[in-house]
């Protein structure tokens, strides 16, 4: 194993995808922006992951891939948003994600990482060099584009973008047995209508365990709440972000559990929308199907047939 450990960097399938995520994380993703960039470096990275931590820790071909898939689900959830939060606040450099189960399908590429690691020689470089090249140079360079990811803006693609709020529909759910309506838009511009992000739930549901909403712009957390027993407007998100409101779209992960033990999480977007004054930005396409707060009535039966009060005119038609 030791006399070709410096072969699993030392190859051509090693370096084709560490060459691609650097090329996709800052020069296709800036040029092209789009889904596809956007899913590119998964792929490049859980691709060299494996070879990565077999050098580095001298772990098996089994324990190497199982590793990858592990340390990649979690990083691609919201569980490690708090240890995102935590590194980010030491201001070392910022690291940063969308949460998207899509990127799982990466996965597809790890039956060639375990073939390389099981036949490293086969995929050799035609040419000789010293394995200290491995040590003292792709070593740190891998480190270098595993974790300086292209800048921040390149993470709006992920998910959708102001002018398509609201593709999906908002979440109107039975869990244990309480009910529950999780909008996907609010308007924080201090009118006392729907200013506030909130969960909206009848007595059945009996604690909101943990609430992120989390930017689109560069994976933090703007909001979080553990433990919301008083489950109401006042316990939402305001739509500030460092003292800052605008109408831009955020990724939200909400934990929520019954009065009967029943627990689940929700995952998807929601649109804050502030129309204080004119935006200048274009209408977005889905407003009319925007799921609010004030269309549920929760005084005497759970119902979703109200139409919303609010009167969207701040932006271009």
């Amino acid at each position: 194993m030791e006399t070709k450990r410096h072969q699993y960097l030392l190859n051509v399938v090693f370096l084709a995808g560490l060459l691609l995520l650097a090329l996709n994380d800052h020069v296709f993703k800036g040029a092209y922006g789009n889904r596809w960039t956007g899913k590119l470096s998964d792929f490049a990275g859980v691709l060299i992951l494996p070879l990565f931590l077999a050098y580095v820790f001298r772990v098996g071909k089994r324990t190497a891939v199982a590793a990858t898939v592990i340390l990649f689900t979690t990083f691609k959830s919201g569980y490690s948003q708090a240890m995102i939060d935590a590194w980010n606040g030491l201001g070392l450099f910022h690291l940063g994600r969308v949460v998207d189960y899509s990127d799982l399908l990466a996965f597809v590429v790890l039956p060639l990482s375990y073939r390389v690691l099981s036949r490293p020689e086969g995929y050799a470089l035609p040419l000789q060099f010293p394995r200290q090249i491995s040590r003292y140079a792709l070593l740190p360079l891998t480190l270098v584009f595993f974790v300086a990811t292209s800048p921040p803006d390149s993470y709006i693609i992920i998910g959708p973008e102001i002018g398509s709020c609201c593709q999906e529909p908002p979440a109107i759910d039975s869990l244990g047995g309480g009910r529950l309506f999780i909008p996907t838009a609010f308007t924080p511009d201090g009118d006392g209508l729907n200013d506030r992000f909130q969960v909206i739930a009848d007595e059945g549901i009996a604690r909101i365990d943990t609430f992120f909403v989390i930017s689109l712009v560069d994976g933090d957390t703007v909001f979080r709440a553990e433990n919301v027993t008083d489950i109401s407007p006042a316990t939402g998100w305001d739509g500030s972000d460092a003292g800052v409101t605008e109408a831009s779209n955020y990724q939200f992960d909400i934990r929520l559990s019954a009065v009967d033990g029943s627990r689940r999480t929700y995952r998807g977007y929601v649109c804050a929308l502030p129309c204080r004054e004119p935006t200048g930005m274009a209408r977005p396409v889905n407003l009319e199907v925007c799921g609010f707060a004030d269309e549920i009535d929760l005084s005497t039966i759970f119902s979703d047939s109200l139409t919303t009060s609010e009167i969207l005119d701040c932006f271009v038609e």
